[in-house]
Formats: structure tokens, C-alpha cells, sequence
């Protein structure tokens, strides 16, 4: 949560977090289990603080990580929840991991037997989960190496696959290819030996598919975006999830002056009379300052960012004479009767992987 010696910070709305993962619930059904995703430090939003959160609600079976480091550091922080590793690894990263039970994914043949290497070292059977590349998206197994890895398992005891999954990226802007996906993925499943499809459970949805391909649920889903409320096109109940974030700072210097500034590396020129600092810039969120026509909110009202650096940026505040040093600044959230909200914020009608992307540096400031 804020902490009121910063002068620039993120705030987590723990009710719309949780709000918005029992609005998942309902909308996968009881009988499909949850796998929040919080790599990319829970897009920004704190990847601890979301964990702790999280790990004993209703319906979550698992957290999505990203990275090694990642998963290392929640079990360094006490979180016990298991860890689904959607990202990549390396050979000698794997130790550690099934030390600490965590779950690897295996995406290609050599995957799987650093897998029965490693676990083989431990004599103890390693729980992973395969993915499955169905739309030549370079992640996961080539499908067409999926009858050499089956023919392949039975020689590798310690490798126990407890789930087949892909990752739906057109979900966000292409219902027919996600649906062309899907179905490569069903005829995938169905190609398969029995025994294996007898022993493994299926998850495919992300947010998108989640409300808008009720066939993606499967066994378990892994929201993301909606999880923390940032928009995306959907089903009528996406439109009830809730922001999360707020990227807030504080006015530290009030500068007033009658003849145009020239303001930071490019000596761009203002006429602003008035202008209040804010101790951040390129360095706290460089996608934040990077973007033209912004504001922030300042007494309730709107203040023009006119020009940012590495570590500050000037807004102009000739329209709110009151402004004082210590006052709050709201760069993403609501203060008195307005808001700035993420499609403000990006500029967009709908939220891509891109910009989701760039939630991800401001959890660092929480």
C-alpha cells in the first residue's frame, strides 16, 4: 500500500483485486480451478502483495510465474502455493526449482529429458506441465514433435505430466483464429495415447477467453488482465471487473514564473506560469512519461505533464493556484469527482499485450 514518506508510489485496491477473482470464479464455474498469473511482477501491481493476497482464496489451485528468479523468490518470501513456470529454463536452473516444487513447463523434447536428469539426481518424480504450440506462436512444443515425445515418456520415470496446456494469443483481437486454436488443440488431445490423456487435466484461457470462449475453461484457467481490471474487449460481465492500480506521487517544488520555461534536455518551451515538480520520470515509468497530451490529477483537476527527465516532471498548475508542495498527484486512478484510467492512459479502446507489458516496471514502486 502507499507509504506517505514516498513521494512516488503505487496503491493496490486489495476489494477490486479480490472482487475481480470472485467474479472469475463465477464466471468459470466452481468445478474449474483458478491459476492467477503474476509474472511480470503481477503486471506491475506487486507480485509479493498480490500472493499474499491471494494464496488461501476460493478456487485458486496455482500461481503463474514467468521466470526462475520469480518463482525462487516467492518460496524465499514464504508463499506455498504452487508455482505453474510457463516461462523457459535452462538445464542448470532446474535443481532449485524442483527443490523448492515448483513446476516446470516442458517445450520441446531436450526439455524433458533435463527434466528426468534432474529429478533423476533427487529420486523424486518431477511434476511438470507440457505446453503445446497451436499457433505457431514459438512457444511451447512443436505438435509434430508430440508422438516422439509420448513414445519417449515411458523411458523417462521421473518426468509425470500433470497437464497439457497453450496460450491463446489471438484471444485479445481474433475470436476465429482463437477458435482455430482451440480446435488444434482438441485434435491434438484426442490424438494422444489414452494413458496420457487419462492422466492430465487442460488449461488454455487466458482473460479474453475466459469470457468470450467458454470452451477455452477447461480445468483451469489463468487470468491475467482481468485480474486486475485492465480493459480488454469481452463478454457484458468483463465490464464489471475493477482497476486495481493506482500510480499516484506527491508536488515536492512549486516554481512561478512570467516568461517561458525551457524545460528538460530539448529546452522545450512553455508558457505555463505555474509549475509544480514531482520527484519522477524516465527512471520510475518510462512508459508513463514517454506519451503525448497527458495529465494528471491535481486538487480533483487536471493538470498538463508538460515535460519529464530521469528522475522528475513538471505539470502545469497555472489553472490551480492552490496547488502546494506535499499535495497529492494522481497519475492513474480517481481523486475527488474524476479519474484517469487505463484507456485514458494508453489512449486505446481496447489494451494489448504490449501495453499490459508496460504495467509491469510500476509494482517495483509499491
Amino acid at each position: 500500500m502507499a507509504n506517505h514518506t514516498q513521494a512516488f508510489w503505487t496503491e493496490l485496491d486489495e476489494h477490486a483485486l479480490l472482487a475481480n477473482l470472485a467474479l472469475l470464479r463465477r464466471v468459470a464455474g466452481s468445478r474449474v480451478s483458478l491459476a492467477p498469473v503474476i509474472k511480470g511482477n503481477a503486471y506491475g501491481h506487486g507480485m509479493l502483495r498480490v500472493a499474499r493476497l491471494l494464496e488461501n482464496a476460493p478456487g485458486v489451485a496455482m500461481f503463474v510465474v514467468g521466470t526462475p528468479d520469480a518463482a525462487l523468490q516467492l518460496r524465499k518470501d514464504k508463499i506455498t502455493t504452487p508455482l505453474l513456470l510457463v516461462g523457459t529454463w535452462l538445464p542448470e536452473q532446474l535443481p532449485p526449482l524442483l527443490r523448492h516444487n515448483i513446476t516446470p513447463t516442458i517445450f520441446s523434447l531436450d526439455s524433458a529429458r533435463a527434466v528426468e536428469t534432474a529429478a533423476r539426481r533427487r529420486r523424486i518424480p518431477a511434476s511438470c506441465h507440457l505446453r503445446v504450440d497451436t499457433c505457431d506462436c514459438g512457444a511451447g512444443i512443436d505438435p509434430r514433435e508430440l508422438p516422439a515425445l509420448m513414445e519417449m515418456l515411458p523411458a523417462l520415470p521421473h518426468v509425470k505430466i500433470a497437464a497439457l496446456y497453450t496460450h491463446l494469443f489471438a484471444s485479445y483481437t481474433d475470436p476465429a483464429a482463437t477458435e482455430n486454436a482451440l480446435d488444434a488443440f482438441d485434435a491434438l488431445f484426442a490424438s494422444l495415447p489414452a494413458w496420457f490423456r487419462k492422466s492430465v487435466f487442460r488449461h488454455a484461457a487466458n482473460s479474453p477467453a475466459i469470457f468470450n470462449h467458454p470452451r477455452a475453461r477447461y480445468q483451469m484457467t489463468r487470468p491475467g488482465n482481468a485480474l486486475y481490471g485492465l480493459p480488454f474487449d469481452g463478454a457484458r460481465a468483463s465490464h464489471e471487473l475493477r482497476p486495481c492500480l493506482s500510480i499516484k506521487g506527491r508536488v515536492t517544488q512549486i516554481r512561478e514564473k512570467s516568461t517561458p520555461w525551457k524545460l528538460g534536455y530539448h529546452s522545450r518551451a512553455h508558457g505555463a506560469k505555474r509549475l509544480a515538480v514531482v520527484p519522477a520520470g524516465a527512471a520510475q515509468a518510462p512508459w508513463l512519461f514517454t506519451q503525448d497530451n497527458l495529465h494528471a490529477l491535481v486538487r480533483g483537476q487536471r493538470a498538463p505533464l508538460l515535460s519529464s527527465g530521469m528522475e522528475y516532471l513538471y505539470l502545469d498548475v497555472s489553472r490551480i493556484p492552490e496547488t502546494q508542495p506535499g499535495d497529492e498527484v494522481v497519475f492513474l486512478g480517481a481523486q475527488g469527482n474524476d479519474a484517469i484510467t487505463v484507456r485514458e492512459l494508453i489512449g486505446r479502446t481496447s489494451i494489448d499485450l504490449t501495453h499490459c507489458e508496460r504495467f509491469c516496471v510500476t509494482g517495483a514502486l509499491g
